[in-house]
Order: C-alpha cells, then structure tokens, then sequence
C-alpha cells in the first residue's frame, strides 16, 4: 500500500515524509485529520498501531469514517 497524505490546502495526494500505511486526509493545518484505509473491526498489527501513534501525535486528533 502506497502511503499518502491529503494536502491540507487542496485534495491533491502528496507523498508524506512519514510513510503512512494508510491515506491521510488533513481537516486543518494545525490540527486534525481523517484516516482512510483502516478497519478497525479487525486487530491491528504492530506497524499500523505504531503508524496511528505517530499521526495522533503529529494531527492530534484522528477520524475515521464507516
């Protein structure tokens, strides 16, 4: 899976420094963004727990859709 992020100025894909294994979609410059390509129904393994950490860190606060 390619790791992307939304730029937060326009819906264009941009590769992220970080290496997301999901998309990233930020809602603000400062804080906040959506999370795509995760399902939470199912256990999480360790890379992805760790990716989640880092973009709660780094976005403060995450959203995922249904």
């Amino acid at each position: 899976m390619q790791a992307t992020e939304i730029a937060p100025d326009s819906k264009a894909v941009c590769t992220d420094s970080d290496a997301w294994p999901f998309t990233v979609e930020r809602y603000t410059p400062t804080i906040g963004a959506e999370i795509r390509g995760v399902d939470l129904r199912d256990p999480l393994d360790d890379d992805t727990y760790a990716a989640l950490r880092r973009a709660l860190l780094k976005f403060k606060v995450l959203f995922f859709r249904d």
